[in-house]
């Protein structure tokens, strides 16, 4: 019987390892089986094992490039300390860090902007009186076109910094004060 790991069978029989092996082939079917078997096995170790060391590397990459952000992100502050505290920088910097400066006034304000709307409470709207509807407002009148909707601004805040409560001009339902649309009709109101 001819063994399949033995390299003089393999170079005897043209495949030196190379390729699958051929029916013509002069290896036993189980021991071709068994070695196509170690072979793909092989390849899969390979194979995960390049994974993951890539893998691996990749990380080892990314934790470099946040160590080198943050010694970047500490320099700019470094710099800015030193502006703040006089030094005489290039123009180029102090045109860097007046954007810089704008940028970090920008985002507080946008951060206060998110802690007011988070502040906002909805307003349940008083529920409607008994009785029919009076003439023309009917459920069947059909709503008024964006060009024919009358305007509307927001009532002023009261004195104690309560928020102020607002009618809808189409059905007269309250609204809450930051609001873009009634809730009742869906009208669209002015800020």
């Amino acid at each position: 019987m001819v063994n399949a790991n033995d390299p003089q069978n393999r170079q005897s029989n043209g495949s030196a390892g190379s390729g699958p092996v051929q029916a013509g082939d002069e290896i036993a079917p189980a021991a071709a089986l068994g070695y196509q078997l170690r072979k793909g096995l092989d390849r899969l170790g390979f194979e995960a094992d390049k994974l993951m060391r890539a893998n691996r590397v990749r990380q080892e990459a990314g934790r470099i490039a946040e160590q080198a952000d943050e010694k970047t992100l500490d320099l700019g502050r470094r710099v800015i300390a030193l502006a703040d505290s006089g030094a005489p920088l290039n123009p180029e910097l102090q045109t860097l860090i007046s954007e810089v400066k704008s940028l970090l006034a920008l985002a507080e304000r946008k951060k206060l902007e998110v802690e007011a709307i988070n502040a906002e409470a909805w307003v349940a709207p008083e529920p409607p009186a008994p009785g029919p509807p009076a003439q023309g407002q009917g459920p069947s009148q059909a709503l008024p076109t964006p060009a024919e909707q009358p305007r509307i601004s927001p009532v002023a805040p009261t004195p104690a910094g309560a928020d102020a409560l607002r009618v809808c001009p189409v059905c007269h339902e309250q609204a809450r004060p930051q609001a873009a649309f009634c809730a009742n009709c869906g009208y669209k109101l002015e800020a």
